[in-house]
C-alpha cells in the first residue's frame, strides 16, 4: 500500500530527498502542480508535489540533499 504524508511548509522552504535515487519524472501534473518523482535503488517511488525545482529526468539525488523548494500546498 502507498502512503502519503502532507507536510505543511512555508513557500520557499527547502525540500530534501528521503533516499538516494534518480529522478524518473519532473514536470507538471494537473491537480498536483510541479511534481518530482525520485525512484530509489530499492524500486520505491517517492513523489513530491507542488515543489519548485530545476531537476530533470535522469538526475541523481542523494538522501538529505535539496531537491527544490516547497510551493503552495507541498506534499510528500
Amino acid at each position: 500500500p502507498s502512503k502519503e504524508y502532507r507536510i505543511q511548509a512555508k513557500r520557499g522552504t527547502r525540500v530534501t530527498a528521503v533516499s538516494n535515487g534518480k529522478v524518473s519524472f519532473s514536470g507538471y501534473m494537473r491537480g498536483y502542480g510541479n511534481v518530482v518523482v525520485v525512484t530509489a535503488k530499492n524500486g520505491e517511488n517517492h513523489i513530491y508535489t507542488n515543489v519548485e525545482t530545476s531537476l530533470k529526468e535522469g538526475d541523481s539525488v542523494k538522501d538529505g540533499l535539496a531537491i527544490g523548494n516547497a510551493g503552495k500546498q507541498f506534499a510528500f
